[in-house]
């Protein structure tokens, strides 16, 4: 639950600043570490003795000399990741920090930002989610039959999540609908086009919704010892796949019912001259998901192209190689641009982490469990944890190679 305007602190504006920041960075997905930090940098600018805890349900920050604290608790929802708002109000915060502006102005400043709408209307975004599945299948392997369907299926899923998702009282469902949508479509398909690979499909069309990412932040947290934020995002990592996996479950079986058939068969991969037009798309995708900007496309399809390519590239390898020496590339790639466009090399590095992290993978360890494979399910499951760490390992050794720009 979003929190109004925090008013009450507007006497003080360097302490309500602090907390507007605070929520708009939980808000737009920041990391728990990463936000301690940035409001600890902040407090310091200002003058202020802060001691703040971060969960991804909640803020405790607690203002003033031991035993004269002020302390103010704000409850939120997990954020979902909003370039747009990362990029506007850490450029706040460093004009804080630079002495720049006065708190008051930065107040006024973050009030706007935090009110701004979408960048884009709902028929765009829809059709984003159709975008990022048709990749998502490109990148998976799948041929023709499962781009197509795995569009059909991010699309609805696009149209559904505006009045499911975005109601309070339906948004637990969510995911059970979309994904019990995604499989009765896929099914019907299969009755179609018998070579259509149901589960590559079902996966590629669910995309957006794997909680790669969320897997990949709560190992971060874990690696940095945030450990009660690394708990609590895990468990809802582990949520959200019993939920897909249960949905799926559900589409499944009705899909049956209607005639609709499962096909194991092996997708045909598309030739290598499709990965130009999936960059773009995957970027546009990506892109309007995570509420980016059109002009931030200028830095969004690089770093996409750039994740594509060293995915491809080191596919000779071990995947656990793989994984590290990708999101080391990506860090680096990150840690260089952020000097070019100034901003925040995370901001830079999300859209291109899309493709690495290992959502799908954790998604298929679900559904072997649920075709009673008990042993290649858990053998996936392990493969998803050990690729997040890895990525997070990558990530971390390429933050040591390059220092911290602001």
């Amino acid at each position: 639950m979003a929190g109004e305007p925090l008013t009450a602190s507007d006497d003080n504006p360097a302490t309500a600043v602090v907390l507007e920041i605070a929520r708009g960075l939980h808000e737009a997905g920041t990391p728990s570490d990463s936000l301690e930090a940035a409001l600890g940098r902040l407090a310091g600018a200002l003058q202020l003795n802060l001691n703040a805890m971060v969960h991804p349900t909640a803020i405790t920050a607690a203002i003033g000399r031991p035993g004269e604290q002020s302390v103010t608790i704000l409850r939120l929802d997990p954020g979902a990741v909003n370039l747009d708002r990362l990029a506007r109000l850490n450029q706040i915060v460093d004009q804080l920090c630079a002495g720049t502006i006065s708190p008051h102005t930065a107040l006024i400043q973050v009030r706007a930002v935090l009110a701004s709408a979408r960048p884009f209307p709902s028929a765009v975004v829809a059709l984003s989610y159709g975008a990022s599945a048709s990749a998502v299948a490109v990148l998976l392997g799948g041929g023709w039959a499962e781009l197509a369907t795995a569009a059909v299926i991010g699309t609805v899923v696009g149209v559904v999540a505006g009045p499911i998702a975005g109601q309070p009282n339906r948004r637990p469902l969510f995911e059970v609908i979309a994904s019990a949508i995604a499989a009765l479509i896929a099914l019907i398909a299969g009755r179609f086009v018998p070579a259509l690979s149901t589960y590559t499909t079902i996966a590629a069309g669910l995309a957006i919704l794997l909680p790669g990412l969320n897997l990949t932040t709560a190992i971060g947290e874990l690696a940095t010892r945030n450990l009660v934020s690394g708990t609590a995002r895990l468990g809802g990592v582990f949520a959200t796949l019993i939920s897909l996996t249960a949905g799926v479950a559900l589409g499944t079986a009705l899909g049956q019912i209607l005639g609709g058939r499962v096909s194991l068969a092996d997708p045909t991969a598309l030739p290598d001259w499709i990965l130009l037009p999936v960059i773009l798309v995957a970027a546009f995708g990506f892109g309007v998901n995570l509420n980016g900007r059109l002009a931030d496309m200028r830095w969004i399809v690089p770093f996409v192209a750039l994740a594509v390519g060293v995915t491809r590239l080191t596919e000779p390898l071990e995947p656990e190689a793989a994984a590290f020496v990708s999101a080391l590339a990506l860090g680096l790639g990150g840690a260089g641009a952020a000097r070019i466009f100034r901003l925040p090399a995370e901001v830079l590095i999300l859209p291109g982490l899309i493709v690495l992290v290992p959502g799908v993978i954790g998604y298929q360890s679900l559904l072997k469990l649920l075709q009673d494979d008990v042993q290649s399910g858990v053998t996936f499951f392990f493969n998803a944890l050990l690729t997040a760490v890895l990525l997070v390992a990558g990530l971390l050794f390429a933050q040591i190679l390059t220092p911290r720009q602001r």
